[in-house]
């Protein structure tokens, strides 16, 4: 028996010993992926709240404590996440609207929030600091108020910078001022690289994807909206409901609806910016000014830009803008589906509004010529802006920095452009153009007098027109047909 004991007491020694080796967090429970309970955390995971330091925030809990902070006073603190993070599950249904249950979600207090009633008088909070998402996506918000206004993530920003965040799965409902990210975009402020897949609705105007309300000095750079924008009155819009300030390289692809000054990207521009922007998604207005970029473009530029949406409405209303309204508003360089009646209504500065069809956009022409429409730097070349994916198979123009997408011209001998290419097919030399060059660089590789790199050699798949694998006759051949006019796609 003493026996016995000795060796189970051996055993429990030994396994004592061996989880003695291992940190304590090798068996901890993660809660960086947990539901929000409701909770406000004591402390952040890391950091001191300076941009040089900023709060590290891995969990709902923390992310609750960031909002009471700044709704505290505390408008200039700085803050990150490094772990996705869950407010809510399942807050929409597949189709895009609210659960029936919607009681038992969670309701979240926008960051730097803004609140009047007839006995406190008005509590506002700007929030003036940096926050990024590093990547990682909020899930779950839930707010629903038709009392309220500046309502978002964020409530109102200055001075600030919100970038690198994704929220997806989340349901936004107030008054005015509403929007994804924020429901004001404020003076010196910046929104950039970040995303919104949800439901953002208002009971009035300035109802936004991305922003309720953008100011003069405030910016929206590379964000894509996805899902729905809902507003009962006017100035709505995939990226901002109202916009005076910039925004750029944006996409829509959500379905944007309301009464008036309705549009895919902004509602009503009023001296403001807009270029490089898409929308694709549906837009639709029960009264006037519905646009597929701008319900209502008022001395501002709308430039470079492209819509593929069906857009109706009552009256003016347009394939990029609804109504043109002063004679200093721009538009230039913009394409729209031919499928609209016209491609704006009114009166100001239209330069080079082109209709095209789907198969066109399809073809990579829309892309191309947006592309070449770009700034160039000293060197003589822009950057990439516009690309493809594919061509010819029912695509459209996206935005994109990847070579791969870039859409080349095919030109004959004359200089004509016949067709388009891309995935580098057919630039044998590395030019961004293909012509009679490049097959005599094609016949080059063929024979063995141009040595091909590495599987990830650009030149290697410009020569594989066939995608078999090899550079060999028969891609010389369909270069030569396409140069030739004879075919127009691979």
């Amino acid at each position: 028996m003493k026996k016995l004991f000795r060796r189970i007491s051996v055993v429990f020694l030994s396994f004592a010993i061996l989880l003695s080796l291992f940190p304590v967090s090798a068996f901890s429970v993660d809660k960086s992926n947990q539901v929000w309970d409701g909770s406000v955390a004591d402390s952040f995971f890391g950091g001191t709240g300076t941009q040089a330091d900023p709060y590290i925030i891995s969990t709902a809990a923390e992310l609750a404590r960031f909002e009471s902070l700044v709704n505290s006073g505390n408008e200039t603190i700085c803050g990150e996440l490094n772990n996705d993070i869950i407010l809510n599950e399942k807050v929409l249904k597949e189709d895009g609207t609210l659960v029936t249950n919607s009681l038992l979600l969670k309701k979240w207090q926008p960051i730097a929030y803004y609140h009047y009633d007839s006995i406190n008088g008005e509590t506002s909070y700007y929030y003036r600091g940096v926050f990024d998402g590093k990547g990682h996506t909020i899930s779950g918000i839930y707010y629903k108020d038709t009392s309220e206004d500046y309502i978002g993530l964020f409530g109102e920003i200055e001075d600030s910078t919100i970038k690198n965040l994704n929220i997806i799965d989340s349901y936004i409902k107030a008054r005015s001022s509403v929007g994804g990210i924020t429901g004001e975009l404020g003076s010196n402020s910046i929104i950039e690289n970040c995303s919104f897949n949800g439901s953002v609705n208002g009971s009035t105007s300035n109802i936004g994807g991305i922003a309720g309300e953008l100011v003069s000095t405030g910016s929206i750079i590379n964000c894509t909206f996805f899902g729905s924008v809902d507003g009962q009155e006017s100035n709505i819009g995939g990226m901002c409901g109202y916009a005076s300030g910039t925004i750029k390289n944006c996409t829509n692809y959500g379905k944007i609806a309301a009464a008036e000054s309705v549009g895919g990207i902004c509602g009503i521009t009023n001296n403001s910016l807009i270029e490089n922007c898409i929308n694709t998604g549906a837009v639709n207005g029960s009264s006037s000014r519905i646009g597929g970029v701008s319900g209502e473009n008022y001395g501002g530029t709308i430039s470079l830009s492209c819509n593929y949406g069906r857009i109706t409405g009552a009256s003016s209303v347009g394939g990029i803008c609804g109504i043109n309204s002063s004679e200093d508003s721009t538009i230039k360089n913009c394409y729209y589906d031919s499928s609209a009646s016209t491609g704006y209504n009114g009166s100001g500065n239209v330069i080079n509004l082109v209709s095209r069809s789907a198969s066109q956009f399809a073809s990579g022409e829309v892309a191309y010529s947006l592309q070449s429409y770009q700034q160039k730097d000293a060197t003589g070349t822009a950057a990439l802006i516009w690309g493809q994916s594919s061509l010819n198979d029912g695509s459209y123009p996206i935005l994109t920095n990847n070579e791969k997408y870039r859409v080349l011209p095919v030109f004959n001998s004359e200089g004509k452009v016949l067709s388009y290419l891309t995935n580098y097919m057919g630039d044998c030399n590395n030019d961004n153009v293909v012509n009679a060059d490049d097959y005599l660089e094609l016949k080059n590789i063929v024979v063995g007098i141009t040595a091909l790199g590495g599987e990830n050699d650009r030149k290697r798949f410009a020569s594989d027109l066939n995608g078999d694998g090899v550079s060999d006759a028969f891609d010389l051949s369909n270069l030569d047909l396409l140069l030739s006019g004879l075919k127009t796609s691979l």
